[in-house]
């Protein structure tokens, strides 16, 4: 018999435990009263994230061609926003190793979602958004798969297996067939357990029905883009593309989006996933 949404989402709260002092990071973060100096002292107890925070702020990412070696520089660079949600993503990412499956890899994971994430902040930049919350938003995006995959082995089989079969079956469509819910909810139910920004939980529930989404519509739209160009990947049958189409026209209805006419966007965005992955 297939678990609850409900009963799923509690043992994935039991098995994934955010560490306070990402927590603690993050609240800060909230805050418009948090001072500088403050949120470095609550940074400073985890010397991982201190490391992969300085790290990311030398990325290609965000990297202005002066190394960063200050961690108030880098806290400056990367925007209190963004540390805060990189904190909860970064901590999530070692959580995430505790559910990892030979159905779902950590490393295919994160690989899938950092390319996403790159991808979504730059259309965010080319479309002229300010971009807040788009690479976070698009990094957990997904964050309802692997839990899926852990805790309902069998039924993804299935759901799987389905959609490899049905050409014009996609995967969330079996999920809901075989589980009667799928990632998206499952994604999003987890992050407001965590009280993470509405910017994250809409992304998570909506990046396949951008249109649905009732805020942050814009980010929610090329984070649906960007996922797809990244799961199609280059040179996609026209079976898979087809399947894709509508989250295609939704997501352009909202932003002025187009599918890439070459893997130029797409290998680039690959090579900068890479080379930030071990971050995660």
């Amino acid at each position: 018999m297939s678990l609850s949404v409900n009963t799923v989402i509690n043992q994935a709260d039991e098995l994934l435990r955010l560490p306070d002092s990402a927590l603690r990071v993050f609240e800060l973060t909230q805050a418009e009263d948090t001072q500088l100096e403050t949120l470095v002292e609550a940074i400073q107890i985890d010397p991982t994230l201190v490391a992969k925070l300085l790290r990311l702020a030398n990325s290609p990412l965000f990297s202005r061609g002066t190394d960063i070696t200050a961690l108030d520089r880098a806290v400056a660079i990367l925007g209190y926003q963004e540390i805060g949600q990189i904190a909860v993503v970064m901590a999530a990412a070692k959580e995430f190793d505790k559910i990892e499956t030979e159905l779902l890899q950590a490393s295919s994971f994160w690989s899938h979602s950092l390319t996403t994430a790159v991808l979504a902040r730059r259309m965010a930049s080319q479309c002229g958004m300010r971009g807040d919350g788009v690479f976070v938003a698009a990094l957990l995006h997904d964050l309802g798969l692997p839990v899926q995959f852990a805790l309902c082995g069998n039924e993804m089989t299935a759901a799987l297996d389905l959609s490899i079969v049905e050409d014009d079956i996609s995967l969330i469509t079996a999920e809901n067939h075989i589980l009667g819910f799928d990632h998206t909810c499952v994604g999003a139910l987890l992050c407001q357990q965590w009280r993470l920004p509405d910017v994250i939980i809409e992304t998570a529930r909506h990046h396949h029905q951008p249109s649905k989404a009732t805020s942050h519509q814009e980010t929610v739209a090329i984070v649906a883009w960007a996922n797809i160009v990244e799961t199609l990947g280059t040179n996609p049958d026209p079976e898979s593309v087809e399947v894709y189409l509508p989250v295609v026209a939704q997501a352009a209805s909202i932003v002025p989006l187009e599918m890439p006419k070459n893997d130029e966007l797409l290998s680039a965005a690959q090579q900068e996933a890479t080379e930030m992955l071990s971050l995660f």
